[in-house]
């Protein structure tokens, strides 16, 4: 016992053990050799992990010792008081400003059991204190001090009819009044909820005003919880098989068991023998210590703890289930675990039991007369005390736990990745992360807090009958209830504030129709309508059959999800659909993307014809080997709908090898030439003919491509072909081996060569990946389309390639540890962006694996890192590669960011942006948040901004932007109004013609980046915003010498220190004016917002 007697010291109440065994550390050198351990490396992160979350108790017992002793002589001096009745006791105590707290129901007026005090038997230290098995992150901080009341205070029919817990309300409340009394100021003394479980309640102390240095220095939080002899009330008649809670004459063997009652009987009459039970069992099993230290530091991470609306597990039950495991819960009753594994097995044993056992059947250890029915609750029973130690989860709870532990142990098993931050270290509890769809609710009810358990019980069981097999668990979270002054009585609430989280199965979650019962079934027919209600009707089937059935909209602006919880709220609560309020359900009309699932298909459709008619094409010179499609609206991710959009969709074709092909770059060119110009007349003089335009494009330069050709569809999809040739490849390959070659000329051929590769090999198969991946996962299209729409609301999309921000989304999709695969486009967002706030991409490469089946080795993973690690030593300072993204596509990692595609400066501010993103949901009250601020990007950041003329953005205005923004631009009259919503007419001097985008070309061609960076939305932005290089153009002045890189003006040199040199500043002045005059009839106003 941890008995409050002088010094408190939990760490002398160790047992000494005879049994000579293994030392922990020899143990563990052990397993790691039997492969108990990952690697090594893991050891040495569990073991720094443990030292960094292991509390210094004895620093923390000295800082409480004297406050513990001083509860302890208070509650001591406590005299016995002569019976009286519930009424009397609380009518004296309210006159001392102490309320009773008793639980519902209150106790009547005419009962005929008295209340007596009697000064408690012992005062031990209990829990997280006296066991050391609490973390600095759980639980370190509560202290508990129980007091075991005298049995004498009890009767032997006490455990019936809420008389016990009526009692200990009694010497609860005197506990009170004595504190208050005596040491008023130097402690804050209220009443609160043991672990919010409403038939507990208990004293919670933190310093007063006069609180003794030591006390206020430590943090701690004191609860006082009574506690009774384990022989003051029968096991037999207690256990959770029994009832506790009847009526009158309440032998009848009719009444249902109260399982719930009956363990929060039991928990208090095992609160001393638990802790000499764990004392023993830490002893015994030498790393179940560290073991409860690793399942504490995993429960916090996921939001979960001992109180009920918490999951109802914490650091307490997690030791007690790992005790339990060691004595028994394996076959014929014998251990599940051995005294002799590692910190790490048990922690993993335990995950296993939570995620492969399913513990609605219950799992007893020790003798047990008799057998435990199935329960909607997890049951860990222990015979011998009559306790099941879970018994404050709930079946949302248990669901979502035994979800966390098999995605942990999944995580875990990877042999490739080092999942490690995932499980210890990363915050997993928050909501929008977590789940599929989020919704909140105020459930009304008027009654006490066992109502209101009845009443979500209810609610859960609705939402899982209604829902079916469109999801996979449906989780509820509710706020506590607070802590309560001394002269207020238990709070009774009058509603429920309700957040339902539902994880979704994206295979049923979209279905139209639900199919019901037969007419023929009438039962279940007639309880089909009834849950169902108005909503219920009948249908005959194809198949003849006429069944009862349920028909949702899809083309509403309610999704599915929506739809479905609006019925169940509203029939079996009363709840209006404008009580409803779901987080992130159609979030792409909230954030104004146009749907474009259709166009996509449209396109794709439009393609393979085209395909077709190209293959089918008599008199090229060379047979057709492929055409591959290398455009993001080929593959359901541009952010602008395909079909109102007047840039072409691009298409790659390469021809059969031959020799008669020139062996010069300038000559295929040309070669390039002819063939478009023969397709594109052959297209026009088809039985279906098909307009066509050759077009010119980097007509600089001999290395790179100069022709394409233009197609244009009836339905108005618009194709740009270009030819591909392998032998450029060894041409460019040729010329760069060449040592005669130098400077700027070796720099275009890499260049070229680079961009080759990009185009022509990396472009179709990360095209054919991407286009993979968003019919596999349905949410993946809308996820990167949320992306593009992210960036270029921030003005960041001019240094991000489409395909690198479609990686980044393509990652929480093939690799979502430590969660399972988004079914939604803004839960899959918001991993995207929780992805990018916590990569640290200075020292880290993102790492994809698109194989289906065969996954990428570990040598190709050693591989990645290792050009990584390289690349990082060739370039420190990242001024050419930034962001290493690799593959099993592109293993070289640097295809989508290469010659700083991001600039450093622009990777850490989308860096500080995901983070701002991440914890503004977080933080913020999710029903009233709008999602639509994370699409809001502050201008006051940079240093100027070239406002575009309205003008050019209504001419040239993206057609999918958002409907206000033309709305507000617009020319008053409504036949002009509707020109800007109608699909593009596709006139060949306006395709793919945009004079912003040209002019920020300019600019950036214009102006160093070393010196100003441009920033600017792509997707209808109305200003271009402009940073200055601080280390550039801040310094004050410099040597003038030629070729500085930008405007300068003159500065007087000091002559009095004999500086002759001719000095010169940066002018800004000059420099804005000359981008006004560049951007001439496009650049409204300048406003200048730092100097």
């Amino acid at each position: 016992m941890n008995s409050v007697k002088g010094p408190l010291n939990p760490a002398k109440q160790e047992l000494q053990t005879s049994q000579p065994r293994l030392s922990q550390a020899a143990t563990d050198e052990l397993l790691i050799s039997q492969g108990s351990h990952k690697s090594s490396l893991a050891k040495l992160q569990l073991d720094e992990l443990l030292s960094e979350v292991r509390p210094d108790w004895a620093q923390r017992t000295a800082l409480v010792q004297k406050t513990l002793v001083r509860l302890k002589e208070i509650i001591e001096g406590i005299p016995h008081h002569a019976a009286e009745s519930p009424f009397e006791a609380e009518k004296r105590l309210k006159k001392a400003g102490v309320t009773i707290p008793f639980p519902f129901p209150r106790p009547a007026k005419d009962v005929k059991y008295k209340l007596e005090y009697f000064p408690p038997s012992d005062i031990n230290v209990v829990g997280n204190l006296a066991l050391r098995i609490g973390s600095k992150v759980n639980g370190a901080n509560l202290i508990d001090l129980a007091i075991t009341l005298p049995s004498q205070a009890f009767q032997e029919k006490d455990y019936l009819n809420h008389r016990y817990f009526h009692k200990r309300a009694y010497f609860v409340a005197q506990f009170a009044a004595a504190i208050k009394h005596v040491a008023k100021d130097q402690f804050e003394v209220a009443f609160t909820l043991q672990d919010d479980v409403e038939l507990q309640t208990c004293i919670i102390i933190t310093p007063g005003k006069s609180a003794s240095e030591d006390f206020a220095q430590s943090k701690a939080r004191i609860r006082i919880i009574p506690a009774v002899p384990d022989s003051t009330f029968s096991l037999d008649k207690t256990n959770i098989s029994r009832n506790c809670v009847r009526p009158k004459g309440g032998d009848d063997p009719i009444f249902e068991p109260t399982p719930f009652y009956n363990s929060c009987l039991r928990c208090e009459a095992s609160v001393t023998p638990y802790l000499g039970y764990l004392n023993k069992a830490l002893k015994t099993c030498e790393a179940l210590r560290d073991a409860c230290l690793l399942g504490a530091t995993w429960l916090h991470q996921r939001g979960y703890d001992s109180p009920v609306c918490c999951g109802g597990i914490g650091p307490h039950e997690w030791a007690l289930v790992s005790a339990l495991l060691l004595e028994g819960g394996g076959p014929k009753n014998r251990p599940m675990f051995s005294p002799r594994y590692n910190s790490y097995q048990l922690f993993k044993g335990v995950l296993q039991l939570l995620a492969s056992r399913d513990l609605r059947d219950p799992l007893v250890i020790g003798p047990l007369s008799g057998e435990i029915p199935r329960s909607s609750s997890p049951i860990l029973y222990d015979a011998r005390r009559g306790v099941n130690v879970l018994f404050k989860m709930n079946p949302w709870s248990y669901s979502l736990i035994r979800h966390d532990a098999q995605a942990t142990l999944e995580a875990s098993n990877d042999k490739l990745i080092d999942n490690f931050e995932s499980t210890f270290i990363a915050r997993l509890d928050n909501p929008p992360l977590r789940f599929d769809q989020l919704a909140h609710v105020d459930l009304p009810l008027e009654g006490s807090l066992q109502d209101k358990r009845q009443a979500l019980r209810k609610l859960h069981e609705v939402l899982v009958k209604g829902f079916n097999d469109r999801t996979r668990f449906v989780n509820l979270q509710y706020p506590a209830i607070k802590s309560w002054n001394l002269n207020r009585s238990l709070p009774t609430p009058s509603g429920i504030k309700v957040e339902i989280g539902l994880l979704l199965d994206p295979e049923n979650v979209n279905r139209v129709v639900d199919r019901g019962p037969t007419a023929e079934d009438k039962e279940e027919a007639e309880e089909f309508r009834k849950f169902w209600g108005e909503k219920a009707e009948l249908r005959r089937f194809r198949d003849g059959t006429i069944s009862e059935s349920l028909v949702w909209s899809e083309t509403g602006h309610q999704s599915i999800v929506h739809q479905i919880l609006a019925v169940l709220l509203s029939h079996h609560f009363g709840l209006p659909p404008s009580a409803i309020s779901l987080v992130g359900d159609q979030v792409l009309r909230d954030v104004e993307i146009e749907p474009a699932q259709q166009s996509f298909q449209t396109i794709i459709d439009t393609f393979q014809t085209f395909s077709s008619k190209l293959h089918a094409l008599e008199g090229l010179p060379l047979a057709i080997r492929s055409l591959s499609a290398v455009d993001e609206q080929l593959r359901f991710s541009s952010l602008l709908d395909p079909l109102k959009s007047s840039r072409p969709a691009d298409i790659i074709i390469q021809f059969e090898g031959s020799s008669r092909w020139p062996d010069a770059l300038t000559a295929i060119q040309r070669t390039k030439i002819a063939f478009l110009t023969k397709i594109g007349d052959l297209l026009e003089s088809a039985d279906e003919p098909l307009s066509t335009r050759v077009g010119l494009e980097n007509t600089h330069s001999d290395l790179l491509n100069v022709a394409y050709l233009d197609v244009f569809s009836p339905n108005g999809v618009l194709f740009r072909l270009r030819i591909h040739h392998e032998r450029e490849q060894t041409l460019l390959e040729r010329q760069l081996q060449d040592k005669d070659i130098h400077g700027r000329t070796r720099e275009e051929i890499a260049q070229a060569l680079a961009t080759y590769k990009r185009d022509y090999v990396h472009s179709p198969r990360h095209t054919q990946a991407i286009r993979a991946l968003c019919t596999r996962f349905p949410a993946l299209s809308s996820t990167i389309r949320l992306v593009k729409k992210w960036i270029c609301s921030h003005l960041l999309s001019s240094f991000f390639t489409p395909e690198l921000l479609e990686l980044f989304a393509a990652q929480v999709f093939l690799r979502p540890q430590p969660w399972t695969i988004p079914t939604t486009p803004f839960t899959a967002f918001l991993r995207v962006l929780h992805l990018i706030s916590k990569w640290d991409w200075a020292s880290t490469p993102l790492i994809l694996d698109f194989s289906n089946g065969d996954e990428m080795s570990p040598t190709d993973i050693a591989n990645i890192t290792t050009t990584f690690q390289a690349r990082r030593k060739i370039d420190p300072a990242m001024n050419n590669i930034v962001l290493f993204v690799a593959s099993n596509l592109d293993p070289s990692g640097i295809v989508w960011t290469q010659n700083s595609q991001p600039p450093k400066v622009v990777a850490t501010r989308l860096t500080a942006l995901a983070r701002a993103s991440i914890s503004a949901i977080k933080d913020k009250n999710a029903p009233e948040f709008d999602i639509r601020s994370l699409f809001q990007s502050p201008l006051t950041h940079f240093d100027f901004l070239l406002h575009i003329n309205p003008a050019i953005l209504q001419q040239y205005l993206p057609s999918s932007s958002s409907n206000a923004l033309l709305t507000k631009r617009s020319s008053k009259f409504k036949n002009l109004q509707l020109t800007h919503l109608t699909p593009p007419s596709h006139d060949p001097e306006t395709i793919d013609f945009n004079p912003i985008s040209l002019y920020i070309n300019d600019l950036q061609k214009s102006f160093d980046p070393s010196v100003v960076l441009f920033f600017h939305n792509a997707n209808g932005g109305n200003v271009i915003a402009g940073l200055w290089n601080p280390r550039t153009v801040g310094e004050t002045t410099k040597e003038f010498r030629v070729r500085l890189g930008w405007s300068s003006i003159p500065i007087a040199s000091d002559t009095d220190q004999g500086d002759d040199k001719d000095l010169v500043a940066v002018n800004k002045k000059a420099m804005v004016a000359e981008m006004v005059a560049l951007g001439e009839g496009i650049v409204e106003k300048v406003t200048v917002l730092r100097e």
